[in-house]
């Protein structure tokens, strides 16, 4: 290999490595977001605060989130 080979292959690895650091530091922020708005959403103790709460979050996903969220609710209370 030659000397410029050589630093194109430790380049793209410095990249990937960054890459990775950075995604972990991305993953750590959204848990801790997720956390904070958990915790946040149970502290509010109206249930119809809850449901208001809970619809504005569903108003801003996506189809097959959505749909996914269905499914698991679906599953979770064996309602066929």
């Amino acid at each position: 290999m030659n000397t410029k080979t050589i630093k194109l292959k430790e380049t793209m690895q410095s990249l990937q490595k960054e890459i990775i650091k950075t995604n972990k530091q991305i993953a750590l922020s959204r848990n801790d977001l997720i956390t904070s708005i958990d915790t946040m959403f149970y502290d509010t103790k109206n249930l119809e605060d809850q449901a208001k709460i809970f619809r504005i979050i569903l108003d801003q996903s996506t189809i097959e989130t959505l749909n996914a969220i269905k499914n698991y609710v679906k599953i979770s209370t064996n309602n066929n």
